[in-house]
């Protein structure tokens, strides 16, 4: 079973594919700091849930889906 921190780790790096950007970019577009970024793109620690809403907003899916309690993002 994966660890929280490695399910939104995981989810961080799909949406970096996703968008065909890296860590640094995908911090700078959330306006996350870029160390942060990696750790948790890593899986060593979880966002806070102020920066999980940015990250949210900002690349438009649900908390939901980065913290893995939904298996896919919806889109409308």
């Amino acid at each position: 079973m994966e660890l929280p921190n490695e399910i939104i780790g995981c989810r961080l790096r799909e949406l970096c594919e996703r968008e065909s950007i890296s860590v640094g970019e995908f911090a700078r577009r959330a306006q996350v700091s870029v160390s942060s970024a990696h750790h948790w793109a890593r899986g060593d620690y979880a966002p806070t849930a102020p920066a999980l809403y940015q990250i949210a907003t900002t690349y438009h899916v649900s908390v939901d889906w980065l913290l893995g309690l939904i298996p896919e993002e919806r889109r409308n």
